[in-house]
């Protein structure tokens, strides 16, 4: 079981090699499992509240995330979708319901209506080992992406890299290019 809940923000030294081993078993003994990011640079976002941009990121990520899962063979049509994220108090009703609404339209017009979302939904992190994955993997590509050249290493820097290195992507090379997809 999982004797702790697992986030990179609030990872310490001492947490590294548990979340390693964490990862690590995840990986290894899952069949099938992706991780995806998009990124768009600050100064790209044209002003628009930063919530506003978040939430059509997660529209994009998914809605892309799932063509390059059917356009690489490792999902199939048809295709019923679950969707979860972390829960995020207050925000996430609004956008849970928008979200739910512009996905159940779109997806299926992408997918000729052979995708089709059926739940979008929000847990708590600590319920979802999937959900602490996914927050270690965004915290360690937003560490490489927004790092300051200059800056000192410090545990969350070589985490960072460790994971991208594991998933087989150079952190040392990845670029704020606006979309980020690697496969394992």
């Amino acid at each position: 079981g999982i004797s702790k809940e697992f986030h990179f923000t609030e990872m310490t030294k001492g947490h590294v090699e548990a979340a390693k081993a964490y990862v690590s078993v995840a990986i290894s003994n899952a069949s099938s499992l992706a991780f995806k990011a998009i990124y768009l640079p600050r100064p790209d976002a044209g002003g628009r509240p930063s919530d506003d941009v978040i939430y059509s990121l997660h529209f994009h990520l998914l809605n892309r995330g799932l063509r390059h899962e059917i356009e690489t063979g490792r999902a199939a049509l048809p295709r019923y979708l679950n969707l979860l994220k972390d829960k995020d108090d207050g925000a996430d009703i609004v956008f849970l319901a928008d979200l739910r609404s512009r996905l159940t339209t779109e997806i299926p017009a992408t997918f000729a209506g052979a995708a089709r979302v059926d739940t979008v939904d929000a847990l708590p992190s600590h319920e979802s080992a999937f959900l602490q994955l996914a927050d270690l993997f965004t915290g360690s590509v937003g560490r490489c992406l927004n790092r300051e050249p200059d800056a000192p290493l410090n545990h969350k820097d070589d985490f960072a890299r460790w994971f991208l290195s594991l998933l087989q992507v150079d952190p040392l090379t990845l670029k704020s290019n606006g979309d980020i997809a690697k496969v394992l």
